[in-house]
């Protein structure tokens, strides 16, 4: 059934839709004379059009607004966060001229005003077909439409009487993730921005046959058309729901995405060179996702890069409903140096979705990763496994002398709090934890409570050389120590901790060089005179001497990682500006 046929109110079904409304906007932004064509003064001769408008009793319609279009004229979608440009973007080949009476050159954009008998003369038209839309005050209109315009003859239209305007609507499903939508109206000055709260559109039209153009600026060429709506006067049309969602989206039955904006300018994490292979942070609140629509502990939680049309993997470490607190381990294949326009894409909202929550393809063995502890666990959870190795290595710790009261906040997440007095976690020796005489990374988050002994932080090392350790001393300097049967190197911070303070601290081994980092920057390094095989039978333990001297730590200690690679300096910075809390290189707005 053709929509003219229809009762006027009837709502025609004609695609799939979810998501936004708005008030009727009518953007008039192109170039356009300022000054009334009116008939008279001039020979009719080609590319000119004349005519009269009478009003809806038959009287003259005196200054009345005039728009000429090309028929195959779009109204320009502005640009996401930029000036707009001046220049009037349309579909087709059609010229853009100034319509300036003065000079006449040739123009296929119009706006101007009739007489005061309602009288109107259109020069200097390029020729092509056209659409002429009259408006009048009071909700008045009429369309002149398929107007040819010719070099050889001017185009004279009878009088055209005002009537009341008509209306369509409909409803749009954008991607959940969109940030504008719109509709446009072929061959007229319309851009009408779908409402993305409820999905709504509400459009004012003269009578007539009309094609919409349903556009979403951000999602490709997701485009649709509605052709032959056909509308009479005072009309009131709903073409039902236009589904603009990408059909080749990994998550269209996800009803809820966000996009989750990375600065690496100054006014984030300020890198100025790109990272590889990067396990980026994620916390999440309450503005950033509805936990309430989310699965039960995050099960239908997705990441994707631009257009959810590449997945990524990711790792939840904690998923707290009731707090309405998150942290999400992503896996990023790349970070872009001093950039402000990348984003990933968050999705929820799909209660058949299963858990895909997968540390072993964030924290990937290929890229490196031989153990990594989130230390979040709690000893009284249900089915407690130990302290979880989130790699594929699985090198579970065991809690000794532990209590659950230890779990609170760490500084990602929860933490564990040791005692110092007899307080540790044990990790079996295995082959995944030696690092041998190649290039690694031992790193670990730490917050003293107290300072006044020596405290181990991480330790694996025997009597007989293969030694691997960090520790703070009594005097605040905190020492990380490498070395064999021997010989052995020892790097000492400048600086002292404090008690209550989170610090990151890093040893990385690259070749001969030594380096050893507090927040992601190199406080002291050295080179070697050999390359000292660390190898050892040993076990590895948090918080206490492999050698059971009393040293336990006394305070929190988080995110332990060890790796077989000597992680560039930017991605060892990086990991810090992402991970401190406060830091400010994901946000839900593009800076």
């Amino acid at each position: 059934m053709n929509p003219a046929s229809r009762p006027a109110s009837h709502r025609i079904p004609v695609l799939r839709l979810l998501a936004a409304a708005a008030a009727a906007i009518t953007i008039f932004a192109c170039t356009h004379s300022t000054e009334p064509q009116l008939a008279g003064g001039t020979t009719d001769t080609g590319n000119t059009i004349v005519g009269l408008v009478l009003d809806a009793e038959g009287a003259s319609a005196g200054r009345a607004d005039l728009s000429l279009r090309r028929s195959d004229y779009l109204s320009r979608v502005p640009a996401l966060g930029k000036a707009a440009s001046k220049a009037s973007a349309r579909t087709g080949t059609a010229s853009e001229g100034r319509a300036s009476r003065l000079s006449r050159a040739p123009v296929d954009i119009l706006d101007t005003t009739t007489d005061a008998v309602g009288a109107f003369r259109l020069d200097s038209v390029v020729r092509g077909s056209y659409r002429l839309e009259v408006r009048q005050g009071g909700g008045l209109g009429c369309l002149f439409d398929s107007l040819s315009v010719t070099d050889t003859a001017a185009l004279k239209v009878d009088g055209v009487r005002l009537a009341k305007t008509a209306r369509v609507g409909g409803t749009v499903i954008l991607r959940p993730d969109a940030l504008r939508g719109f509709v446009q109206v072929y061959g007229m000055e319309r851009l009408m921005p779908v409402n993305t709260a409820t999905g709504r559109f509400d459009l004012t039209l003269p009578a007539g046959a009309f094609t919409l153009r349903f556009v979403d600026p951000e999602g490709g060429t997701a485009t649709v058309k509605l052709k032959d709506i056909r509308l009479g006067a005072g009309d009131s049309l709903d073409v039902g729901t236009v589904d603009l969602r990408d059909s080749a989206s990994l998550y269209r039955e996800w009803s809820d995405a966000r996009r989750l904006w990375i600065n690496t300018t100054a006014s984030g994490a300020g890198m100025d060179k790109p990272v590889f292979g990067f396990p980026m942070l994620v916390r999440l609140d309450a503005s950033m996702i509805d936990f309430g629509k989310a699965a039960p502990k995050g099960a239908d939680l997705r990441f994707s890069k631009a257009g959810s049309k590449v997945p990524l993997a990711y790792e939840i470490e904690r998923w707290d409903a009731a707090a309405k607190r998150a942290e999400v381990w992503v896996r990023m294949d790349t970070i872009a140096a001093n950039a402000s326009d990348r984003y990933i894409l968050m999705h929820w909202g799909n209660p058949a979705a299963e858990d895909s929550s997968d540390g072993a393809a964030v924290f990937d063995t290929a890229l490196g990763f031989a153990g990594v502890w989130h230390l979040s666990e709690g000893s009284n959870d249900p089915g407690f496994p130990g302290y979880l190795d989130a790699t594929a290595n699985r090198n579970t710790g065991r809690g000794v002398a532990i209590v659950d009261t230890t779990v609170g906040p760490g500084a990602i997440g929860l933490g564990q709090r040791l005692d110092g007095a007899g307080a540790y976690i044990h990790v079996p020796d295995a082959a995944s934890l030696d690092m041998g005489k190649g290039d690694f990374c031992l790193s670990v988050w730490a917050r003293p409570d107290a300072i006044f002994r020596n405290h181990q932080l991480v330790s694996k090392r025997v009597t007989t050389g293969g030694d691997l350790e960090f520790q703070l001393r009594s005097d605040g300097m905190v020492e990380s120590y490498l070395g064999s049967d021997g010989p052995s190197e020892v790097l000492r911070s400048r600086g002292k901790a404090a008690a209550g303070e989170w610090h990151l601290f890093t040893m990385r081994r690259a070749g001969l060089g030594m380096g050893f980092y507090v927040d992601g920057v190199l406080d002291t390094a050295l080179t070697t005179a050999a390359t000292y095989d660390v190898d050892n039978d040993a076990d590895l333990f948090f918080g206490h001497d492999a050698q059971h001297l009393p040293e336990d730590w006394q305070g929190g200690l988080d995110e332990v990682r060890l790796s077989r690679r000597a992680m560039p300096e930017e991605w060892l910075r990086l990991s810090y500006l992402n991970q401190v809390s406060g830091s400010k290189m994901i946000g839900l707005f593009r800076p």
